[in-house]
């Protein structure tokens, strides 16, 4: 046999081990870029005053309405980091607001859980693509209420503790607000 001959079997298990090596690192570096996205949503506190906030999450409605009638209530975001999906919970007093429905909106395009409803929390995760984050501002979903009680005073929306956003690279800080309805 020749030399040749016997430095092939070793040249082609040499490649095909190169090739193995090269795809189990390609997995490996997706598997971690997802964990670093999915570690971003989790453990930062709120920042309720807002200062230096790179994300604020709000609602946007009209302040004043009659028992028996509909309400629409935007949940908007506006970012200068590049945000990869929002994890929302909404409360709301369930003796005064029945929810009608929750509409996702493209600002997230990307439903990842949800809508849920009950007990007066509303659960929500969407998300952009890698490829397409989230920047500037948008509406992230349209929430409508029905009122159906009165309230003493102003009713209000919240986003509740578990609400959280992953940016792309960073982990933002963001900035909560609340939203008073006023039932007549």
């Amino acid at each position: 046999m020749t030399q040749t001959a016997r430095r092939t079997p070793y040249l082609l298990f040499s490649l095909a081990m190169l090739a193995v090596i090269a795809v189990a690192s390609v997995s490996v570096t997706a598997v971690q870029q997802r964990q670093s996205i999915d570690s971003a949503a989790k453990g930062r506190p709120a920042n309720p005053g807002g200062k230096n906030a790179e994300v604020a999450l709000a609602f946007a409605t009209q302040d004043t309405f009659q028992v028996g009638k509909h309400v629409q209530v935007d949940v908007v975001m506006a970012n200068s980091v590049p945000v990869a999906a929002a994890e929302l919970v909404v409360n709301f007093p369930s003796d005064v607001l029945r929810v009608v429905s929750v509409t996702p909106d493209s600002y997230l395009p990307n439903v990842l859980s949800g809508p849920k409803v009950g007990n007066g929390e509303i659960m929500l995760a969407a998300g952009s693509s890698v490829d397409a984050a989230a920047e500037g501002s948008g509406t992230i979903a349209t929430i409508t209420f029905e009122m159906i009680g009165q309230a003493r005073g102003k009713t209000e929306i919240s986003f509740g503790s578990a609400t959280d956003v992953a940016g792309l690279g960073a982990n933002p800080d963001v900035a909560f607000s609340t939203s008073n309805l006023r039932v007549r």
